[in-house]
């Protein structure tokens, strides 16, 4: 090359006018190899993605910590270490990105199979119970938001969903979440998801609560229309005494025994007379005063 032996330059980084050689120039133009190859020169400085979603599958998603059980998962497909978000809610520091979760009820416990290898950072986290599949970013997978079953994409496909109801239902086909959507399309999918399926949890509370009070007997009291009870007109009401007094009148009249129950107003007025006169009422009580022999 320089003259210096006989080394011939077989390296790429060493050719000018490649993608790898950092001394090229920005006026040249690519040339046939331009991106080939994946180290030395400007390569260097590119990410793999399938590293980044491999490292992506394995931490947190508020934390950025390598996930560890117990592990739930949010409603666009999330994973987070329980730990962590359960201290970031309860001090009430939730970033902004992740103000669509409230707290634990917008959030699922995942049933985890375990990884029959030694643990370590590069292990997944889990393994699809069906085809063995770990979830390590290589593959698609799915999570049962109803059960909160993690499993590939792959067995879902092969098994199909009427065939998994047995072991990881119930579940149905608005309840099956994505896990790390990449596309945009398919955020705004669970998205949308999400707002209806809340509002269909929200209408079946207001159902359940309004059932509740209807059955309770403080709220029937206060809520049931209050019968009106039937009034009497003042005419009314003494005509029916005047038909019963002259009832009584009659009765008296036929059967003499009932005068002793019944008597007038005059009558009573008499006796009452008697009683409060005391002239008169030594007379009426002497035939009544006897002596003992």
């Amino acid at each position: 090359m320089g003259g210096d032996g006989g080394v011939i330059a077989v390296k790429r980084a060493w050719m000018r006018g490649t993608h790898e050689s950092s001394h090229k120039s920005s006026k040249q133009s690519g040339g046939q190899n331009f991106g080939a190859g994946m180290t030395g020169g400007d390569a260097e400085n590119r990410v793999d993605p399938r590293k980044m979603r491999s490292m992506r599958v394995r931490t947190c998603h508020l934390s950025s910590e390598i996930l560890r059980a117990p592990i739930v998962a949010d409603e666009l497909g999330n994973l987070y270490n329980k730990l962590a978000i359960l201290e970031t809610l309860s001090e009430r520091i939730l970033p902004e990105r992740l103000s669509y979760i409230r707290g634990l009820k917008d959030l699922r416990d995942c049933h985890l199979t375990p990884v029959h290898e030694e643990s370590g950072e590069s292990n997944p986290v889990t393994i699809c119970p069906v085809t063995n599949y770990p979830l390590d970013g290589s593959r698609p997978f799915v999570l049962f938001w109803s059960t909160g079953w993690i499993l590939s994409q792959a067995a879902l496909d092969s098994m199909g969903l009427a065939s998994l109801q047995c072991e990881y239902g119930p579940c149905e086909e608005h309840d099956i979440i994505q896990l790390f959507p990449e596309d945009d399309v398919l955020t705004i999918d669970l998205q949308q998801r999400m707002t209806r399926r809340r509002e269909a949890t929200s209408l079946k509370r207001k159902e359940k609560r309004k059932k509740r009070q209807d059955k309770s007997p403080n709220h029937a009291a206060h809520e049931a229309p209050r019968s009106k009870k039937p009034t009497i007109a003042l005419s009314d009401a003494a005509r029916i005494a005047s038909a019963a007094k002259e009832a009584v009148r009659q009765k008296r009249e036929e059967d003499n025994s009932l005068n002793t129950i019944f008597h007038d107003e005059e009558s009573a007025v008499k006796k009452s007379s008697q009683f409060t006169d005391p002239s008169k009422l030594f007379i009426a009580t002497a035939p009544h005063r006897y002596t003992l022999g």
